[in-house]
């Protein structure tokens, strides 16, 4: 299903159908603890899995030490999404079965739209991540996949009233795929939450804020 037939389905308050949820996910995620015999862990996602870990900490406080949810969102109606700009970009049709080339050109260009520009980061970073993306296993249904397992958990702002574990909140200042107003939403939802805001950092882990905001997570956890 094509995800802009999905919203439409919600608008009239139908539920698209689902290949799989991010509950799904998050109980991937639960499954992995049990078979490496981890009774509790301390649960980190950014982005879409920023969202799962937030289901993780939601519907398994008892597995949880602490949550830090980076560049993410609750999924409440009404929240800023992308910029024009990207959004045009990211609706874009495209080859449907693109070259090696072509792939690894358009990861390129949409990462370098979601990113800061940071001169830490090497000159040809996301050129490199895109070849090894498609090297490792491309599937454009998969990101469809995903993005409608987004779509249809719908708001989690009542599920995350129930999180207990302390939790950190991280977001880019100059984000334009998920802006920065999405996780001071989240601090608002999830009780006692610490949101802090990076500068100089999008929707993306800048190499210049990297140490930053490591020692920022691990400090976090420690006082658990």
């Amino acid at each position: 299903m094509h995800p802009l037939l999905a919203l439409g389905m919600m608008r009239l308050g139908l539920k698209p159908p689902l290949a799989y949820s991010l509950t799904d996910m998050a109980k991937d995620a639960v499954a992995l603890l049990d078979a490496l015999g981890m009774e509790r862990a301390h649960v980190v996602g950014a982005s879409m899995v920023g969202m799962i870990a937030q289901l993780v900490a939601a519907e398994w406080p008892d597995r949880t030490l602490t949550l830090t949810s980076i560049m993410s969102s609750s999924g409440r109606r009404g929240l800023p999404g992308p910029t024009a700009q990207l959004r045009g970009k990211l609706m874009q049709r495209r080859p449907a079965n693109p070259t090696r080339e072509e792939a690894i050109a358009a990861g390129n260009d949409i990462l370098n739209l979601i990113s800061f520009p940071d001169p830490a980061r090497e000159p040809d970073a996301f050129r490199t991540m895109a070849a090894e993306a498609f090297d490792r296993g491309y599937n454009p249904m998969g990101v469809r996949r995903q993005l409608l397992a987004i779509l249809g958990d719908g708001s989690r702002v009542e599920r995350l009233a129930a999180i207990r574990a302390p939790t950190l909140l991280i977001h880019g200042a100059n984000d334009p795929l998920v802006p920065a107003a999405n996780s001071e939403d989240l601090a608002r939802a999830i009780p006692g939450a610490k949101l802090v805001i990076v500068p100089g950092m999008a929707h993306d882990l800048p190499p210049s804020k990297t140490a930053e905001m490591v020692a920022t997570i691990a400090g976090h956890m420690s006082q658990a």
